[in-house]
């Protein structure tokens, strides 16, 4: 009975033990994530700023041509 009682205690603690590893490896995983996607919504957020910059730049250029177009006619 002791020695039942012994096995049991020492395979609790083997699990516990695996679901610390197991929670340590999970968060190392969820910080690695974090990490590797910041550079890509960075880079998406100037890309972004490019391209409306010059989608509006275009626009105005546009707007002030047709006005120079119907003041020199």
């Amino acid at each position: 009975m002791i020695k039942i009682l012994h096995c049991t205690i020492i395979t609790q603690n083997k699990i516990i033990q695996l679901q610390n590893a197991t929670n340590l490896t999970g968060k190392k995983m969820k910080e690695k994530k974090k990490l590797n996607l910041m550079p890509f919504i960075f880079l998406f957020f100037i890309g972004l700023s490019i391209i409306t910059h010059f989608v509006g730049y275009d626009s105005h250029e546009k707007e002030t041509l047709s006005k120079t177009v119907e003041n020199n006619s």
